[in-house]
């Protein structure tokens, strides 16, 4: 099946990872819902080899976004799935010597759980600063400065301006040498992150499967779209290896609700103490430092986090 790549609209975009067919990890079901069908939609990585950039190669577009209320972020160009068209937009609104701030993922320390994160999420275009650039110049525009955002860890902001008008920054050249050196512009790079998701999935199995045969219990911590797409890929729900018995939302929110497609009840922080729980699979790596700080009674009667956002070093074939 040929794929159109986003940007430049070729096809033959190649697909490097292949999750199957997912939910929509952003939307929590009512308790009534379980007796219907759950849509489900493909949910791949693809790698374009005329313009050398990795994007999601879903057949449809945006199914895991429609549920959400919440819009797209306006000033994060790696969510747009009409590239062109955001910049063209952006020089329009460019006063004369005036200046725009986009922000995105930087990709240069991505490890798997990050890809998984990026899936799960609106990002459309696994975006360069390179990338982007060209794409600036095919629109009369430059990126001048890049910063890495204070007051979000991962992400970097790009200064655009119209070219000339503003000094090029050392930090545009740094970002493009350290994106280049670790290839994120070939399709190699995207193949062994894919393997390395794949890879660690079947870690994690292997974990639980250990923690399972020795009679523990276990839980998740969190309700985020990537945890519940780390949950669907392992199979790790009511429909699959059965391994979880419920998962904790720390904000009590969504507590009655289940979980799309592994179907798992919904329960506050509280219920952990009760229920006999020896292991928590945290499911958003964001919560960790809470999650740590709402257990220590808990983990001080034997109970430990487990954490599968951490990279380590995996087999890969």
């Amino acid at each position: 099946m040929n794929i159109a790549c986003q940007v430049c609209h070729g096809d033959g975009l190649e697909v490097v990872l292949d999750l199957g067919l997912q939910p929509s990890t952003e939307r929590l079901l009512e308790p009534f819902e379980l007796g219907d069908d759950e849509p489900k939609y493909p949910l791949r990585l693809g790698f374009c080899p005329r313009c050398r950039l990795a994007q999601r190669a879903d057949q449809a577009p945006q199914a895991n976004v429609e549920s959400t209320s919440l819009p797209p972020s306006p000033s994060d160009p790696s969510q747009t799935r009409e590239l062109q068209r955001f910049l063209s937009g952006l020089k329009g609104a460019l006063q004369p010597r005036g200046a725009a701030v986009v922000h995105f993922p930087d990709v240069t320390a991505w490890g798997p759980g990050r890809l998984i994160e990026a899936l799960a999420s609106r990002q459309n275009l696994m975006l360069t600063v390179a990338f982007l650039q060209q794409a600036l110049h095919q629109q009369g525009l430059e990126a001048f400065q890049v910063e890495q955002c204070p007051a979000e860890p991962g992400l970097i902001r790009v200064f655009i301006g119209h070219p000339g008008d503003y000094p090029m920054g050392d930090s545009v050249a740094h970002q493009t040498a350290l994106e280049n050196e670790r290839g994120l512009g070939t399709r190699a790079f995207w193949s062994v992150l894919a393997q390395e998701v794949q890879a660690s999935r079947d870690a994690l199995l292997s974990q639980i499967r250990e923690i399972r045969d020795a009679g523990q219990r276990l839980c998740g911590y969190g309700t985020s779209p990537a945890g519940q797409l780390l949950l669907n890929h392992g199979g790790l729900g009511r429909e699959g290896f059965d391994a979880l018995d419920f998962v904790i939302d720390p904000t009590g929110r969504s507590a009655g609700r289940i979980t799309p497609g592994s179907h798992l009840p919904i329960l506050p922080v509280e219920e952990l103490e009760k229920r006999f729980i020896k292991v928590v699979l945290l499911l958003d790596s964001r919560l960790e430092a809470e999650a740590l700080a709402r257990t220590e009674s808990w983990r001080a009667q034997g109970g430990r986090i487990l954490n599968p956002w951490v990279r380590k070093k995996v087999q890969i074939a």
